[in-house]
């Protein structure tokens, strides 16, 4: 089976591992570009992956600050 090209917010929040709620606030502030189908909101795959991608460095930052620093071979 093929990937779907959009997403409802609700598999946004699956994927995503986070609450409906929450999906749904993303898509309110534009933070996450969705789209309407009638009464239907609707994400695409690619925008979900590209905002996932442009968080990445943000997570890896905040991961290195948290984390204690291991030495080599430890």
């Amino acid at each position: 089976m093929t990937e779907p090209i959009v997403l409802t917010v609700d598999e946004v929040a699956e994927r995503l591992r986070i609450g409906r709620a929450k999906a749904y606030a993303m898509v309110a502030s534009g933070e996450l570009p969705a789209m309407r189908l009638g009464h239907a909101i609707r994400v695409p795959l690619a925008a979900l992956c590209e905002w996932v991608e442009r968080r990445t460095p943000e997570v890896l930052a905040l991961r290195e600050s948290v984390e204690p620093h291991r030495p080599a071979g430890s």
